[in-house]
């Protein structure tokens, strides 16, 4: 298991280091690499995971979001594995795209209701942890409430971008009018392609290609809702660096 925290003090490649060296973490080839510590651009207790396709992400185990994405080289633990050093350590790739900050699921009372900056008492966030294929590739679990939801991302094969599969189970029917909200995309400018395509500041293809009810846009935002009935909601999403 492939897995890296402010505990390990020594790279993949084994071996020793001094003061201000580089430690590059690569996943092994056909593999997924996981580092638990401080990563700039996501919350404290964000999960940094680098695929051997040479695409990575950041999720937040505080607010249960996707944070970022980039591509590329994953990150130099060599600023916490070397005498404990402290501070926000920025992905070592480029490209980086931070497609949403904060809860990623909501109720509103209306579509144009304010996304809220916390989670409403319904659906306090829960993380559940994540479980790991045999390529190492995690799949994240964590609850809004009575909702569960796990949360597969997947790397392209010729490393452009990421498939993401959520499946939202919900376990009794949501009161009279309510609707709940998944938000796909925040903080950038989103434009429409299409009924299920959209573009996130003209860097990436984002495509809604599986969901119960159509996805849609409003300000920074791409929402796509989420019906409040007894089952297994699956939505899926493309990620594709133009």
């Amino acid at each position: 298991m492939c897995i890296r925290d402010s505990s390990d003090t020594k790279s993949s490649g084994g071996g020793g280091s001094k003061a201000g060296q580089s430690i590059p973490i690569v996943a092994p080839a056909g593999e997924a690499i996981i580092y638990r510590n401080f990563i700039a651009g996501t919350d404290p207790r964000g999960i940094g995971v680098g695929y051997s396709e040479g695409v990575n992400l950041a999720f937040s185990a505080d607010a249960m979001s996707l944070d970022m994405l980039w591509k590329g080289d994953f990150i130099d633990g060599g600023r916490h594995w070397i005498n404990r050093g402290q501070g926000f350590q920025p992905p070592a790739g480029d490209q980086t795209m931070t497609i949403n900050r904060g809860i990623p699921f909501a109720i509103l009372e209306s579509q144009t209701s304010n996304w809220p900056a916390s989670a409403d008492e319904k659906l306090n966030p829960l993380f559940k942890g994540y479980s790991l294929n045999k390529n190492q590739q995690p799949t994240f679990k964590y609850q809004f409430g009575p909702v569960q939801v796990s949360d597969t991302p997947t790397p392209a094969t010729d490393g452009s971008g990421f498939s993401r599969t959520i499946s939202i189970n919900v376990p009794s029917p949501g009161s009279a009018g309510e609707q709940l909200y998944f938000r796909a995309l925040s903080g950038g400018r989103v434009q429409s392609g299409g009924e299920r395509s959209f573009t996130f500041n003209d860097d990436l293809l984002v495509n809604v290609t599986a969901s119960s009810l159509p996805p849609f846009t409003r300000n920074d935002e791409l929402l796509i809702p989420v019906a409040l009935t007894p089952g297994i909601h699956t939505i899926t999403i493309n990620y594709t660096w133009k």
